[in-house]
């Protein structure tokens, strides 16, 4: 055979087998594809009659022998605490108390210390979300347990299921864990320290004049505040008077006490209008409004020429809460320059709308 008529032959059948071998590809892609959505569909099927049995749950009482049966195959376990996690959202109480009760003697409890012990950080999440409904002691120590997290976001939720069981008496140690890893989110611990209310106020004493990180002690400074609870007084002012503290907690503990409105600051809030610091200035202004202190209204009205624009601004506000005495110093006020900027006429204008 002449060696060209070998190499188109060679080629030809090199290009079938090529084409053979893309079909078979194509039809093994297309299998798998079939395979997957097929997979997919029974996955959701089967995730939809766990969700409907679930709702079912609330609305039936379950005799005492079909309770010592499961349910749940150990594959229906994701799907079953994704559907009790999103219906206990939507009740309270009892029901949801009871729905967890019925999932744990269904093999719900083991699933959700596996997740604690290593699942991601939204699975952590969504298991502690779960354990606040429960009232057992064993619930109540994975929660503290996984406070010790180095993840801030898991501590934030350990900390919420606390607030959510109404476990005030384990606060302390559930802060100290979040002090030993640096907690820094200010904002949502301040949101969260506030939930607990009343029977947390020993414990947002301790924490707002410790050594702890400051944005911790800011957050149990404000909820001290918000929580508006004149057992609270003495605390703030301590920290208000303290010069070694810094700007931002000294300033925090007058906007707490502003909030409060106890006339035991009076002396407090005069001091901080004449403080170095222009945020404690800033807060010491507005709480002289809230509290509408008499013996403030000179100072504020020097405040009126401030060098910070937020004093002023603050302290203008400030002498509108004192009424028509107030709004007389506003009007009357002149910039010591003329040209100046009038803070005054400003926050008249925006009061008159």
């Amino acid at each position: 055979m002449p060696f060209d008529t070998f190499l188109l032959l060679a080629a030809l059948w090199g290009s079938f087998g090529l084409i053979v071998l893309s079909i078979g590809l194509s039809a093994g892609l297309v299998a798998n594809r079939l395979l997957r959505d097929r997979r997919a569909r029974l996955s959701a099927r089967r995730r939809g009659e766990v969700a409907a049995f679930i709702r079912h749950l609330l609305n039936t009482k379950i005799p005492a022998p079909l309770l010592e049966q499961t349910p749940f195959a150990p594959q229906d376990l994701p799907a079953a605490f994704d559907s009790a996690l999103a219906t206990i959202r939507t009740i309270k109480g009892s029901e949801a108390t009871r729905l967890v009760s019925l999932l744990d003697g269904w093999g719900m409890r083991a699933h959700i210390t596996k997740l604690l012990e290593k699942g991601t950080r939204p699975q952590k999440i969504r298991a502690l979300t779960y354990l606040a409904q429960c009232r057992d002691d064993e619930s109540l120590r994975h929660i503290i347990d996984t406070s010790r997290s180095a993840d801030p976001y898991v501590q934030l939720a350990a900390l919420r299921a606390l607030s959510r069981r109404g476990d005030a008496e384990d606060l302390g140690i559930v802060l100290d864990h979040m002090k030993e890893a640096g907690q820094r989110n200010t904002l949502v611990l301040t949101e969260i320290l506030t939930s607990f209310g009343t029977p947390a106020l020993p414990t947002l004493f301790t924490l707002a004049a410790s050594d702890a990180p400051d944005p911790m002690r800011l957050a149990a400074i404000t909820a001290l505040g918000t929580i508006g609870a004149r057992e609270a007084v003495p605390c703030l002012l301590e920290i208000a008077a303290r010069n070694e503290t810094g700007a931002e907690l000294r300033a925090r503990a007058l906007q707490a006490l502003g909030r409060i409105r106890d006339e035991r600051a009076e002396e407090a809030v005069l001091a901080g209008l004449e403080a170095a610091e222009a945020p404690i200035r800033v807060q010491a202004a507005r709480a002289a409004g809230r509290l509408t202190l008499a013996r403030a209204l000179p100072l504020l009205t020097r405040l009126l020429e401030d060098p910070v624009w937020w004093v002023r601004y603050r302290a203008a506000e400030a002498l509108l809460a004192f009424g028509r005495r107030g709004r007389v110093l506003l009007e009357t006020y002149e910039p010591p320059k003329e040209g100046d900027s009038n803070i005054a006429a400003q926050v008249l204008r925006e009061r008159r709308g």
